[in-house]
């Protein structure tokens, strides 16, 4: 529900208050001057102004008898008495209604279930509440009292004020019973104790619930994820952190894909945190389009360093991008074909994108500013509401909290991002333009045949999906049984490689769960790989499989430092004392 409903909602209770409120004046008013009439010719009453003022707000609990004994009353006096008491009566059911709404709502959030929870009283709380109350859930927003209270709509999305890392405050909103529950407060910290308090509340039967927190620094977002990916057991609740830059930046590719079919040219100004995400997803959305390789323009500050980290961090941003530092913006040759302006202070961004006339000559939709304070600047400039020229549509402001806060984004935490990993080089293996169904040539193709694997990840089916979800899932596990931990890729860290005594180990393993999961869901062992009877020759022990298949596995873990740089991350001896087989040690990279 959007604010102009809300208001549209509210339209005819606030007419019958200020109604009311009228009433109650006039009727004050007509009293004041129907007993200063009245008492005009009755020697024995006082007439002083303040005695006729009193008998006037007497009206109102129906206690002015004396004066009225007689019968004939002037007409304003006649109209008070009656219309004193209806003030008086809307007054106390209102205030009853509100208690009682109040008290309501209070027990509803309590014993609420397979709601949503939503703690914080930031842009992104708000933001993140509004939209699921939009797509029709139940919401519970934790928070101080003005943002717990302010401007809700009346139905299926309640206030519960207080700490959002206080137990009782959760326990007060259901945490315990919740499906999701968001932690989007303005402080990394607060959110990190909400979403691990929230979990500690969780019921035993609710072995569903999801917990996000919202983590401002990208780096430390990273580290937390990976630390939640090297639990040995991966126990309910799915607990998560999500960085609004990284998942706004994953959904601008999404909406405005980059140009296709030729070389395209992107420029970056600024090193902000959202500046590095685009350079990050652009290369992750080019490389499986095109062979050709994205040359990307870096001009910041810092800009040698931005580079260096992110190579680092992410090696496959040098097989796919051509990343230059110029010492201006924009480069003397060919305009870019998409320009971001991405300081850390939007303001500077902002102005920079409307007084710089060298940015705007990429044309029509080619300069791109991220905003979260000024978002609202977005509507003047576009939605067709012509208060703000975007320098003939040059411009865009992009609303980083209103992309970020898509639910769906949130929940594809780093396992499903390995998992997408995962699938992503498996299309590189095979080509780089994946095929969507039909086959060429207009033929359909079997189902079990690796070929329906060759389509992006949006189009393959759930089954495969499950599967690379659970492979991903499972490699933090694994590595902790050679003593290896998963940290962001950074310099400082010691290199780290696999043994071949390693890889076998982590084969067998990883065929190992492989195979349960394949027998948990009704596969057997038979001669021949059947989809439809769900039947496969490899559901076997490790020591009984072909060599051709062993080194399939083994294929795919000399492959798991590849597939973590894809995310950031790499491996890093354990810390002393930690589990892991005896007689294991870190060796030359394999």
């Amino acid at each position: 529900m959007d604010h102009t409903e809300q208001e549209r909602n509210q339209t005819p209770v606030m007419v019958l208050r200020l109604g009311f409120v009228g009433l109650a004046v006039i009727a004050l008013v007509l009293g004041y001057v129907g007993f200063a009439e009245h008492l005009a010719g009755q020697d024995a009453l006082s007439r002083r102004p303040e005695d006729i003022l009193y008998h006037a707000l007497q009206l109102f609990v129906l206690d002015a008898e004396p004066p009225l004994a007689e019968s004939r009353l002037p007409w304003q006096l006649q109209v008070a008495r009656f219309a004193a008491p209806a003030a008086t009566v809307f007054a106390l059911v209102e205030t009853a209604r509100v208690l009682l709404t109040s008290e309501l709502q209070r027990l509803s959030a309590r014993n609420a279930r397979h709601h949503v929870v939503v703690c914080g009283d930031s842009v992104m709380a708000r933001t993140l509440a509004a939209r699921l109350h939009a797509a029709g859930r139940r919401v519970i927003v934790v928070g101080t009292p003005p943002a717990a209270g302010q401007a809700l709509p009346r139905r299926r999305l309640y206030g519960v004020p207080g700490d959002p890392t206080n137990a009782e405050v959760l326990r007060a909103a259901g945490a315990g019973r919740a499906d999701v529950i968001y932690a989007c407060t303005d402080d990394s910290a607060d959110n990190v104790l909400a979403a691990t308090t929230a979990s500690r509340l969780r019921r035993d039967r609710n072995a569903t619930m999801r917990v996000y927190a919202q983590i401002h620094d990208p780096d430390l977002c990273l580290s937390l994820q990976a630390r939640r990916l090297s639990l040995a057991e991966h126990a309910a609740p799915r607990l998560d952190f999500f960085n609004a830059d990284e998942l706004a930046a994953r959904s601008l590719f999404l909406d405005a894909p980059l140009p296709a079919g030729r070389p395209v040219h992107v420029l970056i100004v600024g090193g902000s945190p959202f500046g590095r995400a685009v350079l990050v997803e652009a290369a992750r959305h080019w490389r499986l389009r095109t062979a050709e390789r994205l040359r990307v323009d870096l001009v910041a500050d810092d800009a040698h360093t931005v580079r260096r980290d992110l190579v680092h961090r992410y090696p496959f941003l040098a097989d796919v991008c051509d990343i230059r530092v110029p010492d201006r913006a924009p480069p003397d040759d060919r305009p870019p074909d998409r320009t971001f302006v991405c300081y850390d202070d939007e303001e500077h961004s902002l102005k920079a994108a409307l007084t710089t006339p060298a940015l705007w000559q990429g044309g029509a939709g080619s300069v791109w500013v991220p905003v979260s304070r000024l978002s609202g600047l977005a509507r003047a400039f576009h939605n067709g509401a012509g208060l703000l020229d975007a320098v003939s549509g040059t411009v865009r402001l992009y609303p980083v909290v209103q992309r970020a806060s898509d639910p769906d984004q949130i929940g594809d935490d780093l396992v499903e991002r390995l998992a997408r990993a995962i699938h992503d080089r498996y299309l590189l293996a095979h080509g780089r333009h994946p095929v969507s169904p039909p086959w060429p040539g207009g033929h359909a193709v079997p189902v079990g045949r690796r070929y329906d694997a060759l389509v992006p990840w949006a189009e393959l089916a759930e089954e495969l999906r499950h599967t690379n979800r659970a492979q991903a899932e499972d490699i933090g596990r694994k590595l902790r049984t050679i003593g290896l931990a998963l940290v962001p890729r950074a310099s400082a860290n010691p290199s780290v490689g696999l043994t071949d005594e390693q890889v076998e180990e982590l084969a067998a393993l990883e065929h190992a769960r492989w195979r349960a999961e394949r027998e948990r869901v009704g596969w057997r062992l038979a001669d021949r790989r059947d989809g439809a009877s769900r039947t496969h020759p490899d559901l076997r022990a490790w020591a009984e499989l072909p060599e051709r298949t062993r080194e399939k596995n083994r294929a795919e873990v000399r492959n798991i430092p590849h597939l973590l740089g894809d995310v950031g991350l790499e491996m890093v001896p354990a810390a002393a004392g930690a589990s892991h087989g005896p007689g294991r040690e870190q060796g030359a990279v394999v």
